[in-house]
């Protein structure tokens, strides 16, 4: 039956209809779901925001930062900078790489 999966495993194991629903075929987007900046708005894209940081995580592109990142905000981009940088980063509210890696590299000595 071809599609996104090809016919393998997930669309046997859901079924069709709701295979449908869970996947889309190329170049498609499931029906009912947002393109990516709907993300950052979702229950989901808020409690990523609220507590990426607590694995060592941070947004690499905030909402409102392209003069600094040169990058239009991307709620689902993120960056692995490590425990202790990520909470830096929240402890400082500071939302940006580019102004928080000196500092980092400062503390970690490698300045």
């Amino acid at each position: 039956m071809g599609g996104p999966f090809g016919g393998g495993a997930r669309r046997h194991s859901l079924g069709p209809a709701r295979a449908q629903r869970a996947s889309a075929w190329p170049g498609r987007r499931p029906r009912g779901t947002c393109n990516y900046q709907c993300f950052g708005d979702s229950p989901e894209g808020q409690w990523v925001a609220e507590n990426a940081h607590r694995w060592g995580f941070i947004i690499r592109y905030p909402q409102g930062g392209q003069a600094v990142t040169g990058y239009a905000w991307e709620p689902w981009h993120l960056r692995y900078v490590g425990p202790r940088a990520a909470w830096g980063m929240h402890l400082a509210d500071e939302a940006y790489w580019e102004h928080f890696q000196p500092v980092a590299a400062r503390a970690a000595g490698l300045d």
